[in-house]
């Protein structure tokens, strides 16, 4: 009886010790798991980070870089024999290609026969930019003058709103339709880039 009792209970203490030893692992499989799980979320939170600051960061060097950029327009020099460059404030209020046929009708040179690139009583109907095309639309009032003048005329024009970012080329209008030129002598039927009238700068 002795020995059966002895049996019993060294079989009880043995399932009791078995019993804590699967807990305890358990417990320990479960705060390992718990451990894996947050280095992850950690680790998936620093990518997220990672991957979003270069974009950012290349946002905000475009939008520098894009304000930056001043606006400029090339106007004839005091003697009248080639084209300087000249810095304009910008205008929220207006475009880019307004604020350039604005600065060429107002520019003054200290020349008497060129003191802007576009005479007061030549109008400007409007300039708009299709593409990478800027069309200029002139009223053909008052529109008659030198060869020289109608040189530097279109010179000024082309060379200042090319130089704006995404143009490319300058088409002239007169009363809104094309014309084989401004004041009879030079060729305007086709768009005009930087290349084709770019000789008369003055650097």
């Amino acid at each position: 009886m002795k020995r059966l009792a002895a049996l019993v209970i060294g079989l009880l203490t043995l399932g009791a010790v078995l019993s804590g030893c699967s807990g305890s692992e358990e417990k320990g499989t479960g705060k390992a798991e718990e451990s894996v799980v947050a280095d992850s979320s950690e680790e998936s939170s620093e990518e997220k980070a990672e991957s979003a600051e270069p974009e950012e960061t290349k946002e905000t060097e475009d939008g520098q870089a894009e304000a930056e950029k001043p606006i400029k327009v090339y106007v004839p020099n005091q003697d009248a024999t080639a084209l300087v460059e000249v810095p304009v404030e910008e205008n929220a209020d207006k475009n880019p290609e307004e604020i350039v046929i604005d600065k060429l009708k107002e520019q003054e040179t200290g020349n008497q026969e060129y003191r802007k690139a576009i005479r007061e009583d030549i109008v400007v109907h409007s300039v708009t930019v299709e593409g990478d095309m800027a069309i200029v639309d002139i009223s053909s009032e008052n529109l008659m003058g030198s060869g020289m003048e109608e040189s530097f005329l279109i010179d000024s024009v082309v060379m200042s709103l090319t130089a704006l970012d995404g143009i490319e080329r300058v088409q002239f209008l007169v009363d809104g339709e094309k014309r084989d030129s401004l004041m009879g002598h030079i060729e305007i039927g086709y768009p005009l880039t930087a290349e084709d009238v770019g000789n008369n700068v003055d650097n």
